[in-house]
């Protein structure tokens, strides 16, 4: 029977209890058996062992009653633990930490021996440095090597709890160990992505925090790459005080070192995805977030992929939205007015450093509804963020585009690309059309009408041969049929007023990088016809994006 376990008589029963579980056993003398069974769980018997002498009706409760308390995990099988050779004054000293293990898992004595074992290596100075050796030396290290501090005598000091712990300084890393872990408070994080290179190099755990005047980031110990966790950060928040005081430092170390006693006793389930830890100093409020591995692509992917769903895609998509980690540092609504137009906005991740002012600028997406307005926000962040990985890297985002399917995105492209001949045309030479008698286009009139604008409808089919239209300073918009054009037009009206309007110019005259596909061949010929030869560009470098999102592509035209 576990440590932590106890029972009281109850009405009808006894109740049990532990730190991690509770539960009731009814039947009038469950109190009585149990109080008489405790004392000998100790894993020195067996269940035959003690039920040896009992009639059957008694030998079948006991073992029901053995077979509850160990499906609650009150007692555990002591012939499943694995040996170990764990002294006598170790299992006294380390009892609570033992203890601590036992409550989830079996061969408690001998996962803790793991981590006596441990060669720990620590690196960095500073207070989190020395909280670090004290919290870890009270965790139960024996062997532990202090790189870059030589002042750690008092944390030294103050952790020990038995004689056998060994603490040396040097000056590099040593080529043996086990672990390492690092304290880093530099201004970029170089000097992280450096030691997690060297550790990667040697197949060696690592774990790591990064310090700054109000916050602090950390990576949980393991094998895996650091390189996607400072990657998709977005840089430490520098703030004007230092709380790196009082009881500030202890609470960083104890979480590096609680992540690296789960390490080395193999108590750490395997993590379906990397995740960061954040810090506020000033509160000591403690956040997960997800990271998204980050690998470049050499060369492009052929596969073409298979058509999407577009409540999947979101659903998946999710996933990668953090503000700080990532690929999408957000998608919402915001105070973007939602009428008459739903509006949704896409702030895309930097991790290369390239869009410089470009990365404060949104992604906008627009539709008749939230839901077709987040779809199209997010199909156009994920675009704009593979753009920005491109070598060379594109110079504007015309001719991007993605879709539910590549049919769709290659469609995007080239629509741009068409839609941005048609802004170079002087317009007022064009003929002026009536609207059609389309049941959308007659109701997007009616919004303009209604908000006082007057409609007034250019024709540009004439400028390239595919169905074009403006109204007013709007964008011009194309479209395989009229019907469609039109719409497109107008809705382009209709969102420039509704920006104008309440003053919100981050949509009024957004880049399109979604479509919903048509007939891709109209605007080849149209683009090749007018001495702009169109070829296609996968945008797939930053591969997990890619597997999210296949689907994107970039259109380059002669000139």
């Amino acid at each position: 029977m576990l440590d932590d376990v106890r029972y009281v008589e109850v009405e009808g029963g006894v109740h049990v209890e532990s730190d991690l579980d509770a539960c009731t056993l009814t039947g009038p003398h469950s109190h009585a058996w149990l109080s008489r069974l405790a004392p000998l769980l100790t894993g020195e018997r067996t269940v035959d062992e003690l039920t040896g002498g009992l009639p059957d009706a008694h030998r079948r409760m006991v073992e029901r009653l053995v077979g509850v308390l160990a499906e609650r995990r009150f007692v555990v099988d002591g012939r499943d633990g694995e040996p170990h050779t764990l002294s006598a004054d170790e299992l006294a000293v380390y009892a609570p930490e033992i203890a601590f293990i036992r409550y989830g898992f079996d061969s408690a004595e001998a996962r803790f021996e793991r981590l006596r074992r441990a060669r720990v290596a620590l690196v960095g100075d500073g207070p989190v440095m020395h909280a670090l050796v004290e919290a870890g030396l009270g965790s139960g290290w024996r062997e532990v090597f202090v790189v870059g501090d030589p002042d750690a005598d008092v944390a030294v000091a103050r952790g020990r709890r038995d004689a056998a712990q060994v603490v040396r300084v040097c000056s590099e890393l040593p080529e043996t160990v086990d672990v390492v872990l690092q304290v880093y408070g530099g201004e970029r994080p170089s000097g992280l992505l450096e030691l997690g290179r060297v550790c990667g190099e040697r197949e060696v755990a690592f774990g790591q925090v990064w310090v700054g005047a109000d916050e602090a980031w950390l990576t949980p110990v393991s094998t895996a790459s650091a390189v996607s966790s400072w990657t998709r950060l977005d840089g430490l928040r520098r703030g004007a005080d230092d709380w790196l005081t009082g009881a500030v430092p202890g609470v960083l170390a104890a979480q590096l070192v609680l992540s690296c006693f789960e390490y080395l006793t193999q108590m750490a389930r395997p993590a379906e995805r990397l995740t960061m830890t954040r810090v506020d100093l000033r509160s000591l409020d403690t956040r997960r977030h997800r990271v998204s591995e980050f690998t470049l692509r050499g060369g492009t992917a052929s596969d073409a992929g298979e058509p999407l769903d577009a409540e999947e895609l979101l659903k998946r998509a999710a996933g990668f939205v953090d503000a700080r980690t990532g690929v999408l540092r957000e998608v919402g609504e915001g105070d973007l007015v939602q009428v008459p137009l739903a509006v949704c906005r896409a702030r895309v991740s930097d991790p290369l450093g390239v869009l410089g002012t470009d990365a404060a600028a949104p992604v906008i997406g627009w539709g008749r509804d939230r839901a077709s307005a987040r779809l199209r926000a997010v199909l156009g962040g994920l675009a704009a963020y593979q753009a920005s990985l491109a070598r060379p890297r594109p110079p504007t985002l015309v001719g991007v585009g993605a879709g539910l399917s590549r049919e769709a995105a290659v469609t995007a492209g080239l629509v741009a690309r068409c839609e941005e001949l048609l802004r170079r045309v002087d317009r007022d030479d064009l003929p002026v059309v009536s609207a059609f008698d389309d049941p959308e286009v007659l109701r997007l009139v009616a919004l303009l009408d209604a908000a006082g604008e007057a409609v007034r409808l250019r024709d540009l089919t004439p400028v390239l041969g595919v169905p074009a239209y403006a109204s007013g300073a709007a964008a011009p918009a194309c479209a395989s049929t009229p019907e469609r054009a039109m719409r497109r037009a107008l809705e382009h009206r209709l969102l420039a007023w509704q920006a104008r309007t309440n003053d919100q110019p981050c949509y009024a005259d957004p880049v399109t990088l979604w479509h919903d596909g048509e007939d891709a061949e109209v605007f080849v010929r149209a683009l090749t016809d007018a001495g702009h030869a169109p070829r296609v560009v996968l945008l797939d470098r930053d591969v997990e994006v890619a597997r999210l999102l296949p689907h994107v592509v970039r259109v380059v035209c002669d000139e």
